[in-house]
């Protein structure tokens, strides 16, 4: 196994952050990633998966039924998880292992021009998946458990727009955090945010400024990070109880994709940079943003609780510390 060490030193209030760039399975593209404790998944654009069991170490290959773009991963432990494959159709689908990935079990299939795109799971296992519209109605997969899987129209304050979608290229796209599931749309005349808190029955879906809404991160349940913009611009912004406050950050010349909060750090970017500042500043729109790595994008972004895993524009995963 190939590695080498990367460290940037950026501004005195930040510590130095070193990244190990480890050697990802050779002749795929990685575009997924998803992490629990030591156990690392990377999603490749043509239907594998790596794992690894020892933090990225060592990698074991496995293919998924379909060789679809994997949209997301989401790892319970170093046996179970799940894989969203999006594209039309039948590549469209949901699959769960339950044994590291040795084998894939399809939980739910497209049919016809379907297309699913952005996931999310709870730690009950509450699950939503947002496709396209479909006849004027919201077209969602859902379960209460993460073993039976149901198609629904219904569960929004509102209908959907024409051509209203979620994001296609970003992991961030749905979240559940601090109790708030969080999710945004574009493509339609208007981009909106969908929210509720996971006792509501129904989602709130409400306008934003922003072109469209790519990744997103509830810091409470009226407290909101949304990120996104259109092919010519990225855009961050805060709403706070029904006001979107547009954030200052370094120009993108697209949207912003990847958005992360670990304890007192916020990460955003995309694959033409990836930058981090502290919460507090964020919050006050006063933030220095300082680039994660010199010269790297984001792909995907998580964290465990011991440390951040980072799946750059270089196709190398690399390690970063909490």
């Amino acid at each position: 196994m190939k590695f080498f060490r990367i460290c940037l030193f950026t501004l005195t209030f930040w510590m130095p952050f070193c990244s190990l760039a480890n050697s990802l399975p050779a002749d795929h593209t990685w575009v997924s990633v998803a992490a629990e404790g030591q156990v690392v998944w990377v999603g490749s654009d043509a239907g594998r998966v790596a794992h690894s069991v020892d933090s990225g170490e060592t990698f074991e290959l496995s293919e998924l039924p379909n060789s679809a773009q994997v949209r997301q991963l989401t790892v319970l432990d170093d046996l179970h998880g799940y894989a969203l494959t999006s594209g039309v159709g039948r590549d469209s689908a949901l699959f769960i292992t339950r044994n590291g990935g040795f084998s894939w079990r399809p939980l739910y299939r497209g049919e016809g021009g379907e297309r699913l795109r952005c996931m999310g799971m709870n730690p009950n296992r509450e699950s939503w998946i947002l496709g396209d519209t479909q006849n004027n109605s919201w077209h969602v997969v859902s379960s209460n458990n993460g073993r039976h899987w149901r198609s629904s129209r219904s569960g929004f304050t509102k209908r959907p727009l024409p051509d209203e979608q979620a994001s296609n290229t970003s992991d961030s796209c749905m979240r559940f955090v601090n109790d708030t599931w969080l999710m945004g749309t574009q493509n339609a005349e208007t981009a909106r945010i969908m929210h509720k808190k996971a006792s509501d029955l129904r989602f709130t879906v409400e306008d934003t400024p922003l072109a469209g809404v790519s990744a997103v991160w509830p810091l409470d349940s009226k407290l909101f990070l949304v990120a996104g913009g259109s092919q010519a611009k990225g855009e961050l912004y805060l709403y706070r109880e029904g006001v979107f406050t547009q954030l200052a950050t370094p120009e993108f010349k697209r949207a912003i994709e990847v958005l992360y909060q670990a304890g007192e750090t916020v990460f955003m970017g995309n694959g033409g940079g990836f930058y981090q500042a502290f919460l507090e500043d964020v919050l006050a729109n006063k933030a220095s943003w300082q680039p994660v790595l010199e010269g790297v994008g984001a792909r995907g972004f998580t964290c465990t609780t011991e440390q951040c895993w980072l799946l750059g524009s270089d196709n190398q995963l690399h390690t970063v510390p909490r």
